[in-house]
Formats: structure tokens, sequence, C-alpha cells
């Protein structure tokens, strides 16, 4: 949104490019029909804002839909011929001795220490079975603490990350990625 202080007529120009250059854009990105869902929600001055935005990409921007639905397309080719089978390198815990597990700590550790371990979470799903609106990551399980899933999650990151740094000598950080819904992204 633009400060009480902007300048009227800079606002009133950009309002007159957006009436002008408004169809245009809407022919030029048709294939992205999410680009204007929520066109009708916007004041003039963020429609302008919207406008200025995108006359500014590219005039060939790709159909990022049509290369997703290429990248599905594919995926369910390779689906038909999918053979499930164990994966090969699992290792009981358990089954390994101090010194195997220790090997194996340090061999985890100088792969966060290389930038070769992110963390994914599927966040996407709605707690209403739980009786919650918010993302499930974010529900009170009931433990004494009262974290959330998220949390959590975000505490065990850090000390890998300080382990990690301890281990290397220099600063190391774990990307987090967390996948929201639409449901979920504005609790």
């Amino acid at each position: 949104e633009f400060p009480a202080s902007a300048n009227p007529s800079f606002l009133s120009t950009m309002s007159s490019q957006a009436d002008v250059s408004l169809p245009e854009l809407r022919r030029r990105f048709a294939k992205q029909s999410e680009v204007f869902r929520f066109e009708n929600e916007l004041t003039p001055e963020q429609l302008a804002s919207l406008v200025v935005d995108l006359q500014s990409l590219p005039p060939h921007t790709p159909d990022l839909g049509g290369a997703a639905n290429e990248i599905i397309r594919k995926a369910d080719e390779d689906a038909k011929t999918l053979e499930l089978a164990p994966l090969p390198d699992v290792v009981d815990v358990s089954s390994l001795t101090t010194e195997q597990r220790e090997q194996t700590r340090l061999a985890g550790l100088r792969l966060i220490a290389s930038g070769k371990v992110a963390v994914v979470v599927l966040g996407g799903g709605q707690g209403t079975r739980l009786g919650s609106s918010d993302p499930k990551g974010m529900y009170d399980v009931g433990i004494p603490s009262h974290k959330s899933l998220y949390q959590l999650q975000a505490e065990r990151i850090l000390r890998l990350q300080t382990l990690a740094s301890e281990t290397a000598g220099r600063h190391c950080i774990i990307p987090w990625y967390v996948m929201l819904s639409d449901a979920t992204y504005a609790p």
C-alpha cells in the first residue's frame, strides 16, 4: 500500500497507465490467470502498482503453468513404470557400534556444513479434525512446554546448525522449507 505522503499526481499517472495497459497485460498473462486472481480486491493504487510490476517483466514470460503440467505429465508416465523397492542404504542405527554411530554422526554434520542438507516440511493441511483452523504444525499437541511442532522442529534445526558449525569451525545453515496451502498460508 502507498504511504499517505505519496504524490497524488504520481498515483493518478499510475492509475491512467493501468487503464491503458491493463487489457494488454490480461492478454499477456492469459495462461497465468492467478496473476489477476485478486484484482477485484485491490485498491486503484495497488492495482497500478501491480501493473507497474508486471510491465517490468520480460514480454515473453514463460508459461509456468504449462511447464508444471509437463512435469506432472512426465511424472505420471514415470509412475506407470516405477517399481518400488526398499532403499539399499538404510541402516538401523541401533545395530551400529558406538564407533560407527560417531562416524555416521560426523558424516551427517559434514554434509550439513557443506550445504548438502535441507529440511522440507509438508505443512499444507489444516488441523480441523484436531479442532483448530491453524496449520497442524501450529497445533498444541499437549506437551508441557506447549511448543508447536514447528517450534520443536526449529529448535532441532538450530541445534544441528550449532553442532555442524562447531564441527566445521564456521557458521553453517540448514535451509528450512515449509510447504503451505491456501488454507494454511495466513492462520
